[in-house]
């Protein structure tokens, strides 16, 4: 069994990971830290909990038994705390700009997104981040494209959040960091000709639209998303525009291809609670330690996060 333990179990993304893995059957929760709430059952702070788990938030921080540690705010992390060299970390993003921890380089956190970076999580993975649900969403969208070297200065993206997740977007940071992570896959890629993010009526939908000019037929794109994801679990291609209803407490990512004149279009659909949040968490533990990318992520994920 894996040995977990939470840092800032009091947030409402640690409620939605504990959800997800109080029904894992390779973990077991050894603390849930949250000094502020000593004592206090977690199923009192999280809804829908009621009944799953007995586990107490404790001020007690017991790093040298557990595997792996999620990190779910930047300041959660008590001070001054050494790291021991069994334990790997995982970092739930809560904004655009990345704050490492217990002075490690920020550049040895592999970015938490499986569909690209499955091999670098599996192979040499230690520390990881999850990052906020609209870049990981425009990764997984952008990457097949990447990789077939057809990106191009003409593409624009449109991303709609609900309105508490769109107020921690920095779309100037978020657009750096994008560009930065494609570029080095198509290096021939350096900048998008537009990115907004906007605030949909929802608690939980992520959606994205992607356009770019090119000649190249909408089969022909689907054959280089097909190469790339026709081996993964959760991210699929669909014949018409997909609805945010279809991934609501899921871990899914909907992937349709189209055209409108001279413009490739593409629109995608996720839960950004569990894309860019808890599912993206629990998706990198299981590449972290070996295990099936669906364990503990086959069920939806409680719908009680609208806090």
């Amino acid at each position: 069994m894996i040995k977990i333990g939470i840092a800032g179990a009091d947030t409402p993304e640690a409620g939605e990971l504990l959800r997800l893995l109080i029904q894992h059957p390779e973990i077991e929760l050894i603390f849930a830290h949250a000094p502020a709430q000593k004592g206090v059952p977690v199923f009192k702070h999280h809804r829908g909990l009621v009944g799953d788990t007995e586990l107490r938030f404790t001020e007690a921080f017991p790093i040298d038994k557990i595997d792996l540690l999620f990190v779910t705010s930047e300041d959660s992390m008590p001070p001054d705390v050494p790291l021991p060299d069994n334990v790997k970390v995982v970092i739930v993003q809560k904004n655009d700009e990345f704050k490492p921890i217990a002075d490690i380089d920020a550049e040895e956190f592999i970015p938490g997104v499986s569909e690209m970076f499955r091999k670098p999580l599996v192979r040499i993975g230690r520390y990881s981040r999850v990052l906020p649900p609209a870049t990981s969403l425009s990764l997984i969208v952008l990457y097949p494209l990447a990789t077939h070297l057809v990106l191009n200065d003409t593409l624009t993206l449109k991303i709609g959040l609900p309105p508490y997740k769109k107020e921690s977007v920095n779309v100037e940071l978020m657009t750096a960091e994008l560009e930065s992570l494609l570029e080095k896959v198509q290096m021939s890629f350096t900048r998008f000709k537009s990115v907004e993010v906007d605030a949909s009526d929802t608690l939980r939908a992520l959606t994205l639209e992607a356009s770019f000019e090119s000649t190249i037929t909408v089969e022909e794109i689907v054959k280089m998303y097909e190469s790339i994801y026709d081996d993964h679990n959760f991210t699929f291609l669909v014949d018409t525009p997909p609805s945010p209803t279809e991934v609501a407490g899921t871990h899914k990512c909907l992937i349709h291809i189209g055209r409108e004149e001279s413009r490739i279009k593409i629109s995608a659909v996720a839960d950004s609670v569990l894309r860019g949040g808890a599912g993206d968490a629990i998706h990198t533990m299981n590449l972290l330690f070996g295990l099936f990318e669906k364990t503990g992520l086959s069920l939806p994920a409680g719908l009680a996060f609208n806090d």
